[in-house]
């Protein structure tokens, strides 16, 4: 099993908050198991702080054309409610592809 994961920015702020930022995620053993993986070790290396998962989810100028997309999002967010804690919150933000008509 080969697992990459880029981390683009570390930050720390003040008052201990911490940022890393995920852009990508490959591997060969399945969709979403490297992602939820480094959150949840994430969230055992640190176990006194609150983890934040931003899930970008596309909106489309048509309303059918949601039910196409989005589907790797929300299988993010049920993954990380049942394998995540208390301290895993999944944030969904809207992704803006094309100009509204």
């Amino acid at each position: 099993m080969t697992v990459v994961v880029d981390v683009v920015s570390f930050c720390t702020f003040g008052g201990g908050a911490v940022v890393v930022v995920v852009v990508s995620v490959c591997c060969t053993c399945g969709w979403g198991v490297p992602i939820v993986q480094f959150i949840l070790d994430l969230s055992k290396k640190h176990p006194a702080r609150n983890i934040i998962v931003v899930i970008p989810e596309l909106v489309e100028d048509k309303w059918y054309e949601y039910f196409l997309h989005n589907q790797r999002a929300h299988l993010l967010e049920w993954v990380l409610l049942a394998r995540g804690n208390e301290r895993i919150f999944a944030v969904s933000a809207p992704w803006y592809i094309e100009q509204q008509t």
